[in-house]
């Protein structure tokens, strides 16, 4: 999973604006340092947040939301711009993803790039999605590298769009093996909170869980790998995504037993299958609770 140094620098110096903010506004609150706790903190959080989202409907207020606290006015940041340009509205859209691309190899072991398999992998389910009517849409078709903001930007072209980024894993541990999956703790259309009040969890985010849940199913069921869980984790690109958006790592190319499977076209097209039956079983069932996995969710 390159390109992630730039944001994750950015989430660091976030985090720092954070833990300052929040400091001035426990100062403010009273009592030097006095916190709103349990329920009544989160409904009063979840007040505001709806007030400052009519706000800026309102006012066309994209940068900051202003709130009154202790006779004070405090500014909460608010999310990143909409991009440019009217989305194209309709039924399920789903854009894959396969990672890296051209000059960015990804993972690589002998004779097998990620960016390779990753780019079949996606052209395969694909063609699976499209033999039951979805709409698909592919980030690359060739092994050209594109920036993760032009990927991005393929996607908000759609109003609410399905986002599955294919990726396969590496890691220094011959034994690693296995399928995960991540998806955003939060969603960077919403409200940026700065740690006064309990954020609550948006719908993108359940809906992004729940996709989740349907793709790890199904590939464990298919595809007979080690489910090594449903990861939380700020990715930037399933964290900008406009819908329900996932990261798949579909297995590791420096286990040798997987690379070997990996190095097939049968084994790719199961795993192209699986995808695509978690998919459309998330459309299906959008909305109800993500099946029951012996995956467990985690905060890594």
């Amino acid at each position: 999973m390159g390109g992630q140094r730039n944001w994750e620098a950015c989430c660091e110096r976030r985090v720092f604006m954070g833990r300052w903010v929040n400091d001035r506004l426990r100062r403010l609150a009273g009592g030097g340092g006095r916190r709103f706790f349990g329920p009544a903190r989160q409904a009063l959080g979840t007040r505001w947040a709806a007030a400052l989202g009519r706000l800026r409907g309102v006012c066309g207020m994209g940068w900051v939301g202003v709130v009154a606290l202790s006779g004070r006015l405090i500014f909460v940041m608010a999310p990143d711009p909409e991009p440019a340009g009217s989305a194209v509205s309709g039924g399920d859209v789903v854009v894959i993803d396969p990672g890296h691309g051209g000059l960015d190899e990804g993972a690589r072991s002998a004779a097998l790039k990620e960016k390779e398999v990753a780019l079949d992998v996606a052209l395969r389910m694909e063609a699976c999605l499209q033999s039951q009517g979805v709409t698909v849409v592919l980030t690359r078709r060739t092994d050209v590298r594109m920036r993760l903001r032009e990927r991005l930007a393929i996607a908000d072209g759609f109003e609410y769009p399905i986002f599955v980024s294919i990726h396969f894993n590496q890691s220094p541990f011959r034994s690693a093996s296995g399928v995960e999956i991540f998806y955003a703790p939060r969603n960077a259309s919403e409200w940026m909170w700065a740690g006064f009040f309990n954020a609550p969890e948006s719908q993108v985010n359940v809906e992004s869980r729940e996709l989740a849940g349907f793709l790890g199913t199904s590939l464990e069921a298919r595809t007979q790998a080690t489910h090594r869980g449903i990861h939380r984790r700020a990715l930037f690109l399933v964290q900008h995504a406009r819908g329900p958006a996932v990261l798949v790592e579909g297995g590791f190319l420096s286990h040798p037993q997987e690379r070997q499977r990996l190095g097939r076209p049968e084994y790719r097209q199961v795993l192209a299958e699986a995808l695509a039956e978690g998919v459309v079983e998330y459309t299906r069932r959008r909305g109800r609770a993500a099946p029951a996995t012996a995956a467990t969710q985690s905060n890594p």
